[in-house]
């Protein structure tokens, strides 16, 4: 990790813990640490979207991953995933390529930022200014069983809608867009051939009645519609967010007392 991109760390009551993350932290409920590498101002950009999947996607997958985080990334819109092999690295890799930006939440503590299985620590640290790393857990922390589901929690409150790649069985994408449902957010699923896990058929129903997402193909990744179709479903939350936010304007400050 170069020296110029520093470590830093904040408690929620603390001065100085960063405006883009306070609702964020509160909304995922995963502590009062934060700790990152990056500007901060990364995560207060635009109509973020997280694009996440599994380690073991195919490569037809994780092209198509790819080619709609460029085109998130055209929109000016900051992808948000865990950095991962596999389809969190593409969505991140080709986000930033395209010229955009990322938020990557690790499930460890920043001190295991060369952690082999993920392998894209090192991609992300040659952005600074481009790429976010994220972590709710003390500097030395190891991953566990644990981690991953409260990292996954991050995700979806980082984001304004959730994008799903290829998901297979009991992957902790099912977490994450569970949860991303439960707090409001539009997701977006990609459709699997048959037969599809049973947790995707579950999650497929989900998100044809909430919240504006949908199920889609992997040839809509190609084209300006789909990404355009996610920021205006994302762009529809953040108004309802920020209605909120007005009318309840100590909701914030709670994170701080």
């Amino acid at each position: 990790m170069r020296e110029e991109y520093p470590l830093h760390s904040r408690r929620l009551h603390e001065e100085g813990f960063p405006a883009p993350f306070l609702r964020p932290w509160m909304e995922a409920g995963v502590g009062d640490l934060a700790c990152w590498r990056g500007e901060p101002e990364v995560a207060g950009r635009a109509l973020r979207v997280a694009v996440i999947g599994t380690r073991n996607a195919g490569p037809a997958s994780l092209v198509a991953v790819e080619a709609l985080s460029t085109r998130l990334a055209d929109e000016g819109a900051p992808v948000v995933s865990g950095a991962a092999a596999g389809t969190d690295l593409a969505a991140h890799r080709a986000a930033l390529e395209a010229g955009g930006s990322t938020v990557a939440c690790l499930p460890f503590g920043l001190g295991f930022v060369a952690n082999p299985d993920f392998g894209g620590r090192a991609f992300l640290a040659d952005e600074p200014g481009r790429a976010l790393l994220l972590s709710p857990f003390a500097h030395g922390q190891r991953p566990t069983r644990q981690t991953p589901v409260v990292r996954n929690r991050l995700i979806a409150a980082f984001s304004h809608a959730v994008v799903v790649g290829e998901a297979q069985p009991e992957s902790g994408t099912y977490h994450c867009a569970a949860f991303a449902l439960r707090i409001g957010r539009p997701v977006f699923v990609l459709r699997a051939e048959e037969p599809a896990p049973a947790e995707l058929r579950r999650l497929q129903r989900q998100v044809t009645a909430r919240n504006g997402g949908r199920v889609y193909t992997a040839e809509e990744c190609y084209g300006e519609a789909l990404a355009r179709e996610v920021l205006a479903a994302a762009g529809r939350f953040a108004r309802k967010e920020r209605r909120r936010e007005a009318a309840q304007p100590d909701l914030l400050e709670g994170g701080r007392t």
